[in-house]
């Protein structure tokens, strides 16, 4: 996230830019700390020792699951949700038979310590290429955002744990949605073969009272690469600071 966006909006405003549990240069303690629910306590409790009151939280992909929950169970941090091409509900399907190996005990440590790396290696970059379609990737992506950090043992464990509770977590999230109050955009591209668009975007805008759809034609799953004008993004999120500030305001006011 923190090409294109991160720097971008940095230039601004405080960006704070969060490797989840396991995943780039965070630890995981257990590989079962794989759920929305228990990766956002950890991230409330980081954004408390931060200092942190209140933020608007931009998650892409995994992480859009991660910022609706944290949306629900702590609203005190949550000002406003910017969800890029998120993960809301149970698909059809699963998540790669790869994934559920790798998950399981002995058999995926071996796999993870041994082949993962040389590979990974290998289809790193086509992996990536496929992700943007129909987008073209950036030239030297792979590269810049240290990608083969996934390649890691310890990560493509947590990555894949990561996966499989993930279909349950949002099964039993879901329900909930309709309590989200905080302002909330939703960007996803209308050709995303990762996490469909129908499956998800359009239905959890549909479920949270106001939330806005942005739908980018002839876009995948990479989004946050799309913007056309440097501004675009930066613009939406400024704007839904300025929404809840004035919805604080008018708490204020009542109390």
């Amino acid at each position: 996230m923190r090409q294109p966006l991160g720097d971008r909006l940095a230039r601004h405003h405080r960006v704070i830019l969060i490797d989840r549990p396991g995943h780039g240069w965070s630890t995981r303690a257990h590989l079962g700390d794989s759920t929305p629910a228990i990766q956002g306590r950890m991230i409330d409790e980081a954004l408390e020792k931060l200092g942190i009151g209140r933020a608007i939280l931009v998650v892409h992909s995994w992480s859009g699951a991660l910022g609706a929950l944290m949306a629900l169970d702590y609203p005190q941090r949550v000002a406003g949700l910017v969800m890029l091409a998120p993960v809301a509900y149970p698909w059809p399907g699963g998540v790669g038979r790869y994934n559920q190996i790798v998950a399981t005990p002995v058999i995926g440590l071996l796999l993870a310590y041994t082949i993962t790396l040389p590979l990974g290696l290998f289809l790193a970059e086509p992996g990536a290429r496929g992700v943007f379609w129909p987008q073209t990737m950036p030239e030297n992506f792979v590269g810049d955002t240290a990608t083969p950090l996934l390649l890691r043992p310890r990560e493509f464990l947590a990555n894949a744990w990561d996966l499989v509770t993930l279909k349950a977590a949002v099964k039993e999230q879901a329900p909930r949605y309709p309590g989200i109050r905080v302002p909330t955009t939703v960007i996803s591209g209308d050709v995303d073969k990762t996490v469909s668009t129908d499956i998800h975007s359009r239905p959890f805008a549909a479920a949270v009272p106001n939330a806005k759809l942005i739908v980018l034609p002839d876009v995948g799953h990479m989004v946050q690469k799309r913007s056309s004008r440097p501004r675009d993004l930066r613009d939406r999120r400024d704007d839904r600071q300025h929404r809840a500030q004035q919805r604080d305001c008018r708490l204020g006011n009542m109390n």
